[in-house]
């Protein structure tokens, strides 16, 4: 604890306190230094993409894996196409999901919101659990750049004929899972759970670190004189 800074302090006792924390803020200010301390046997981090997952380590597993959709996993986007597949499953899921406590999101704002949908009502169908009841009362971490790259969104069967391009559909407002009504329900500037990373512990150069800031947000927020030698 002594090594971590004021968000990242504020955070962990949250976290350990047992209260749902979505953590928000950019690459190097801590995000996964702050998942290394609070791993544990109960706790299941979840990743968008396997890379996002082997980035963080080898406990982490990708969101379509702990599924166990298999082939049709990339229509986990879409829970009327894959519920049957979570029916039949679903005693194998729950034994899976029993013994964690926590479930980390990581890389969140990679997870389109259909994806998130198709993970709550697997939680509502292995449980048997009501809407109002989320992950079945499990603790639930956020961790996102909102500035990360953004969910894939596919406009159809993905198994069509590989020689045919598939290209992604622009995503609308409602499929970034901020907008989600669960993360909503969950986190809250009125609940006091998001909390913002906004000290880059990998770079200790103000001016250095400010040109990047403004590199991620497309110079939008730099000041006129900034942007004549941008």
């Amino acid at each position: 604890m002594e090594n971590l800074n004021k968000q990242q302090l504020i955070a962990y006792r949250k976290i350990i306190n047992g209260d749902n924390t979505c953590i928000v803020g950019e690459g190097g200010t801590g995000k996964s230094y702050l998942c290394e301390q609070i791993k544990d046997d109960y706790t299941l981090f979840i990743c968008p993409t396997g890379m996002a997952a082997l980035n963080l380590g080898d406990y982490a597993r990708t969101i379509h894996s702990t599924l166990m959709l298999g082939p049709k996993s990339l229509m986990a986007w879409n829970w009327e196409k894959v519920k049957d597949y979570i029916e039949k499953n679903k005693d194998k899921l729950k034994v899976f999901f029993d013994p964690y406590k926590k479930l980390v999101f990581e890389e969140s704002s990679m997870i389109i919101s259909g994806l998130f949908t198709t993970y709550l009502n697997t939680f509502h169908l292995i449980y048997g659990t009501s809407s109002d009841i989320l992950f079945n009362g499990k603790q639930i971490i956020m961790i996102l750049d909102p500035l990360q790259l953004p969910a894939v969104k596919n406009t159809c069967d993905p198994y069509i004929s590989s020689s045919k391009k598939v290209k992604s559909k622009s995503l609308t407002e409602s499929d970034l899972i901020i907008n989600h009504p669960a993360f909503k329900t969950l986190f809250g500037l009125e609940k006091g759970n998001i909390i913002h990373f906004n000290e880059n512990m990998r770079c200790n150069n103000a001016e250095w670190s400010n040109v990047l800031f403004h590199c991620r947000t497309g110079f939008k927020l730099c000041k006129s004189i900034e942007e004549k030698h941008k």
